[in-house]
């Protein structure tokens, strides 16, 4: 009788979401490598986050899963906002056009110090850069459609 192997279950935010590990650049030649920061990044496709208490369930679900980064879409919002969250998550959500999409960033409180730049560039692409030392990264949220929205989009 072969025995199976004890397996977590992921939520579906687990399910979707990447760990980046980010290497600083060091300028001496020492036999220590050199220390990794972990970077969790979660794709969410909110459907709708048009209240206050849909963002609370949202961030909730990201902190249990560990997500440093959400990158949110199809917020549905009315219009744009940037706030710091009562949990001290950082929430940069954009504007849809009509109900159709909105896209933005949660980002935990232990990266917000490295915030370069947040860009929602139309309600269906953002950009956040975070930097530390000389090291940058850019991730991008956008939303692409299903083919009822677009066609409803389009008329």
């Amino acid at each position: 009788m072969q025995s199976t192997p004890n397996r977590r279950t992921l939520s579906p935010v687990q399910k979707r979401s990447y760990n980046l590990a980010v290497s600083p650049s060091t300028h001496t030649q020492s036999p220590i490598n050199p220390l990794k920061y972990k970077l969790n990044v979660g794709f969410i496709n909110a459907r709708t986050l048009s209240s206050d208490p849909h963002i609370d369930i949202l961030l909730k679900e990201l902190d249990s899963c560990h997500i440093n980064i959400g990158c949110v879409s199809k917020t549905k919002r009315r219009n744009e906002i940037t706030v710091k969250w009562k949990t001290g998550r950082q929430v940069y959500l954009g504007a849809a056009e009509g109900r159709i999409g909105g896209v933005g960033f949660t980002v935990a409180p232990h990266l917000v110090e490295f915030i370069s730049k947040v860009h929602i560039h139309s309600n269906r692409l953002s950009t956040l850069i975070l930097k530390k030392s000389n090291t940058s990264i850019k991730i991008v949220s956008a939303y692409a459609p299903i083919s009822e929205e677009l066609q409803e989009s389009l008329l």
